[in-house]
């Protein structure tokens, strides 16, 4: 019988090199990747937020904290003092107040950026509106303009101030009851502020009937009396 020649062997050494260089070309890239710093774009950056003023509601089961991003947009996120559940997001807000009670949280809804850099290139004027939050059903309702509000002391009453007409002093005074949706419009208000501890809203008109501008203050009883002007 013929014997067939035998196969040189192949040497181990080189074997073992290219399989280890086999596993360094391999390895190479990811080990880069790993390394490779992430670079920030600008849009980046403009997703920076920084937390600004916090406040707990009255009975201290919620929590309001506002929020600022690089970009100049602003948001009111609203969560359980427990940490249960999703936080409620008020996306544009500002100026978050609780009633007393714990029930309501109002706030002013203004708009983005680019709504606002497109409204004053347009030269037309950047309004807010009234936001009110209803705590015990977590819902949000936007109602109507306004530049300023404020909760009577037992919660129960809600002011809210306009914006005043080009050529005039006075706004509009819209006095509402959450609870029940009571709503009592005031005319021509330049000033308000709530007594303490009353549910009476004390109101400077401007007083168009003397030309010397003189002002005349009223007292409005919410529970029915008549105005006290003095």
């Amino acid at each position: 019988m013929g014997c067939s020649a035998a196969r040189p062997a192949r040497p181990l050494a080189r074997s073992l090199g290219a399989v280890l260089a086999l596993s360094a070309v391999v390895a190479t890239p990811r080990f880069v990747a790993a390394q490779a710093p992430p670079t920030l774009t600008p849009a980046d950056y403009a997703k920076w937020e920084a937390l600004g003023a916090y406040d707990l509601d009255p009975t201290g089961r919620w929590l309001a904290a506002s929020i600022r991003r690089v970009d100049e947009s602003v948001e009111v996120r609203l969560r359980r003092s427990a940490a249960t559940g999703e936080p409620l997001v008020l996306a544009h807000a500002t100026g978050p107040v609780f009633a007393a009670g714990g029930r309501w949280l109002a706030y002013l809804k203004g708009v983005s950026p680019a709504e606002t850099a497109a409204a004053e290139k347009a030269k037309k004027p950047v309004r807010n509106r009234l936001g009110l939050v209803d705590l015990s059903a977590g819902t949000d309702t936007v109602l109507f303009e306004a530049r300023a509000f404020a909760f009577s002391e037992d919660g129960r009453w809600l002011a809210a101030h306009g914006y005043a007409a080009a050529d005039t002093v006075g706004a509009d005074l819209a006095v509402m009851e959450p609870a029940t949706g009571a709503l009592t419009l005031l005319g021509n208000v330049e000033a308000f502020a709530w007594q303490d501890e009353a549910a009476l809203l004390e109101e400077a008109l401007e007083n168009l009937a003397f030309v010397d501008g003189t002002r005349k203050f009223l007292m409005l009883d919410l529970d029915g009396e008549e105005d006290d002007a003095r």
